[in-house]
């Protein structure tokens, strides 16, 4: 079958867990709490405009989802490497680490908003070097927002409106002001070039969120997709006074795998883009599981969850239609739409921001877009993936102290 202008959709591939037929998954917010039901024989949804423009070209693969109590299989991470939580040592310590890049040798680049420095290790962990220092000159850090890639062989730090590149050695190779302002978080691709989202601020207030590549030299070669965000803001009384509340909103995420695959999705919709580096198609995926309106009252229990004993004023906004199907924001703690394992398998989060039962559903596609998995994960986030391995920022419960962990990942799929 064909869709309006003429790109071809194609009938999902089995995945090895059960699929939903009729049946789906629907998430529903309740007093701040996501509960998950079955609705069975409902009648099914229209589907919802793309959040990104289509590529014409772009074959289409609709799935079913997959009920959570048809989720029989987990993915496993086994820790591997510890690194960071010794005050003694101030090469085995982190003050507000933020971004973390891995070399395709195991090198491991750890960015320090706190003392704006990048550290760097070997595969095993032993301190290498430190690489920048405060400050407003070339390969300096004046301020500690922004993220650091592996490009090939080039380290990339985009941060401070500047795109600084240095050697895998550490070496300052090039600094370059950024037209666009920040540019963050960035992937790495071959050849010093990185992708990452940047964002404007139009005359309604709302914001454009645009994904694209750049070159080392901090030059835009290709946007990739952009969407437009209303900035609907709520003013809430609490006993605490005044708390200004950013209202939920479609927030795009974005993924680069090391063989230059690149995935977008607006993590509004289950709706992801696939792209070569160039920026042509590859494919497009949605989700055809059925899903349930939700009402005022209980998005607005989940805008007023975490602000305390908080009470609408006013709350006057035009919800989405349906809960959002992917759990995860860019820029959001902890959590992320989209992730890439170390062997370009594209991981997609539905459903839920909480663990339910200590643990994430998860959807693993591979790079012709066949869904290879739909089961569990103990996590819902890392932020670089090298074979075997994945790496992620965490909290030594103890003492507060921040940590690097290693694990490998055990995926019950080929």
């Amino acid at each position: 079958m064909t869709r309006a202008g003429g790109s071809e959709t194609r009938a999902a591939a089995p995945a090895r867990s059960p699929r939903g037929t009729r049946a789906g998954a629907l998430a529903t917010v309740l007093g701040g709490v996501f509960t998950i039901t079955v609705a069975a024989c409902s009648p099914p949804l229209e589907f919802p405009a793309w959040v990104i423009p289509l590529a014409e070209s772009a074959p289409v693969i609709d799935y079913a989802g997959v009920p959570l109590e048809e989720r029989t299989e987990q993915i496993e991470l086994v820790a591997d490497l510890t690194l960071g939580g010794d005050q003694q040592d101030a090469n085995q310590s982190f003050y507000r680490p933020t971004s973390l890049a891995v070399a395709d040798d195991g090198r491991l680049y750890v960015f320090e908003r706190g003392n704006l420095r990048i550290q760097a290790f070997d595969a095993a962990g032993a301190f290498l070097m430190s690489i920048g220092r405060q400050g407003q000159g070339p390969g300096e850090f004046d301020r500690g927002g922004g993220g650091i890639a592996v490009a090939g062989d080039r380290l990339v730090r985009s941060g401070d409106s500047r795109l600084s590149v240095w050697s895998l050695a550490g070496e300052l190779i090039e600094d370059s002001a950024l037209p666009v302002g920040a540019l963050a978080p960035i992937d790495g691709l071959a050849g010093g070039r990185v992708v990452g989202l940047h964002g404007r601020v139009n005359e309604d207030e709302s914001i454009t969120e645009t994904f694209s590549r750049v070159t080392s030299s901090a030059e835009i070669e290709h946007d990739y997709a952009a969407v437009t965000v209303p900035r609907r803001v709520q003013n809430l009384m609490s006993e605490q006074g005044m708390t200004i509340v950013r209202l939920p909103g479609p927030t795009p995420a974005a993924q680069a795998s090391r063989d230059g695959g690149v995935y977008v999705t607006g993590a509004s919709e289950y709706q992801v883009h696939a792209f070569e580096a160039d920026g042509s198609a590859r494919w497009a995926l949605r989700s055809t599981w059925e899903r349930l309106p939700v009402d005022d009252d209980d998005l607005q229990r989940a805008v007023l969850r975490g602000v305390g004993d908080t009470q609408p004023r006013d709350l006057d906004v035009t919800w989405p239609q349906y809960n959002p199907a992917l759990a995860g924001e860019a820029g959001s703690a902890g959590g992320r739409a989209l992730l890439l394992d170390g062997h370009g398998h594209l991981y997609v989060f539905p459903f839920v921001r909480e663990p339910v039962d200590g643990r994430f559903p998860v959807d693993v596609y591979g790079a012709d877009g066949e869904r290879l998995f739909a089961g569990w994960i103990a996590v819902n986030g890392w932020e670089d993936a090298l074979g075997d391995f994945v790496y992620r920022f965490e909290t030594r419960a103890s003492d507060e102290e921040s940590l690097v962990v290693r694990y490998r990942i055990v995926e019950p799929f080929d």
